[in-house]
């Protein structure tokens, strides 16, 4: 759809289009609309959720809150 004459212009940069099968399709557009009524240079993107209010670890396993020392401040 993206490289449709009627929407071309639409494009913000000609070397990128949105894929067909995951595009926006504007709705409630009249049917009797002009060709390309129904496009915008979107796509809808699917990813997991990041929680990011929970304590993350490094790469040890460790809490990044936590201390590498014990709780006078020496090596465990």
């Amino acid at each position: 759809e993206g490289s449709k004459p009627e929407n071309i212009r639409k494009n913000r940069y000609k070397n990128i289009i949105p894929f067909d099968h995951t595009r926006v399709i504007l709705r409630d557009i009249p049917l009797d609309g002009p060709p390309g009524s129904d496009y915008i240079n979107a796509n809808y993107i699917r990813c997991d959720f990041i929680d990011s209010n929970s304590e993350s670890q490094d790469l040890n396993g460790r809490n990044e809150n936590s201390s590498p020392h014990g709780k006078d401040g020496t090596s465990s």
